[in-house]
């Protein structure tokens, strides 16, 4: 009868472990599950977002390249402007007084 009592208990303890453990084979699965949908709800966002980082990034790349494009003609013009008058003041066709004006005033505009 002890025996039997005993194999009774540990039999009792087993199934209860089992039935522990299946629950938590169960709730594990459920989160695996769960997480699996986050993560395919959350790709499309994340890619979708990273679309719109890489196009504006390209769109102010190329605004950026067109403005420095801009800028180093507007200086190629001054400079050429510079070397003029220069050239001008070396032939006496430009006085001093405009000359250091015109200096002057290219210089606050490369500025």
């Amino acid at each position: 009868n002890k025996e039997l009592s005993d194999d009774l208990a540990r039999a009792q303890l087993e199934s209860e472990t089992l039935t522990t453990l299946r629950t938590t084979i169960d709730n594990i699965a459920a989160r695996a599950e769960n997480a699996h949908h986050t993560v395919q709800f959350i790709i499309p966002i994340v890619e979708t977002n990273l679309s719109s980082t890489v196009s504006s990034i390209t769109e102010a790349d190329a605004e950026y390249k067109c403005a420095r494009e801009a800028l180093d003609l507007e200086l190629q013009q001054l400079e050429t402007r510079k070397v003029t008058l220069e050239q001008q003041a070396a032939a006496g066709t430009v006085t001093g007084d405009l000359l250091a004006a015109e200096k002057l005033r290219l210089s606050h505009e490369q500025a």
